[in-house]
């Protein structure tokens, strides 16, 4: 009964289009030869043949010097040519970035009028009785209200905590997160490693979350699959800051929800040196991310220490 005087009637949910224009490519395909091991063989062996025959011509060893330098000079070409895709791609991610950095280190509050809608913890309970009940009190009623709501991740976190998860939001706004996901055969996907990438931002007190691919596919117009809210009203009087998310079911279950909800915390409130510098990397140094390094980041998170 004391709940249902605090918690408010729960508003409409939104939809909010993601502001940030971010091309990244999670993983890059194998492409197959039809070739049977037979003629590559016979490729092989005529490729040696003509090698040899040309060694033993007379005028070989005049020009095998300058023939050398332009072998190597052709490998040198290609590799150069290939590290300036890579580096272009980077380039491009970097840029993106650093635009949608500026924008909101300049003016977060136009940014974020721009594109999202905050709810404040007034909208969600009745504030003023709220404040009469002590810390324990409150994250009883929070925990109350949402234990048997739908789709929704809930939390309360120490202020300490949440000053930490605030500050380093601001200076690397953007990750992506892994989940698991179940193999074609429906079996486990820890054991294959079998993951789908979620983007996510922080915007102020909200961080938003699409699916890696979705958002290659619709760029800023992809919507979220996860909003999660930090309400920051009671961090200096009752030493906590509130915390609820909201998920669309037919993208995420729940263990997918917490899962990411809980890397906020890994990557965002810890003080992992590992994680911080893939932080860094994302944000600041694109070219030199590795989306492998963050599976290892995850899978390492699994193991019971």
């Amino acid at each position: 009964m004391l709940s249902n005087l605090i918690i408010r009637k729960e508003v409409n949910k939104c939809r909010f289009a993601l502001p940030f224009s971010l091309r990244l490519v999670a993983e890059r395909s194998v492409q197959s030869t039809n070739s049977s091991p037979s003629s590559v063989l016979r490729s092989k062996q005529s490729n040696g043949n003509r090698e040899k025959n040309l060694e033993q011509n007379p005028f070989y060893a005049k020009y095998a010097e300058k023939i050398a330098k332009v072998k190597q000079n052709s490998s040198e070409t290609v590799k150069r040519i290939d590290a300036a895709i890579e580096d272009k791609e980077a380039i491009e991610l970097k840029d993106r970035v650093k635009r949608m950095q500026t924008l909101y280190t300049n003016d977060p509050q136009k940014a974020s009028d721009k594109w999202f809608s905050s709810k404040s913890l007034k909208e969600v309970v009745k504030l003023d009785l709220l404040m009469n009940h002590t810390a324990d009190e409150i994250v009883d009623i929070w925990s109350k209200y949402h234990r048997d709501k739908a789709n929704c991740v809930y939390a309360v976190i120490p202020t300490d905590k949440y000053e930490q998860i605030y500050k380093t939001s601001r200076e690397f706004p953007l990750f992506i997160y892994p989940i698991p996901r179940p193999n074609a055969d429906g079996t486990n996907a820890e054991n294959d490693s079998h993951y789908e990438f979620m983007l996510g931002q922080f915007n102020g007190h909200e961080i938003y979350f699409t699916p890696l691919i979705m958002y290659q596919t619709h760029k800023e117009n992809a919507t979220p699959v996860m909003v999660i809210h930090h309400y920051p009203e009671l961090q200096n009087s009752k030493n906590l800051v509130l915390m609820s998310g909201e998920y669309d079911s037919k993208m995420l279950n729940l263990l997918e929800a917490q899962c990411l909800s809980n890397q906020i915390q890994l990557y965002y409130a810890g003080e992992d040196i590992k994680k911080r510098l893939l932080l860094y990397k994302f944000n600041r140094e694109p070219n030199c991310f590795s989306y492998i390094e963050v599976i290892n980041e995850f899978q390492n998170s699994l193991v019971i220490k």
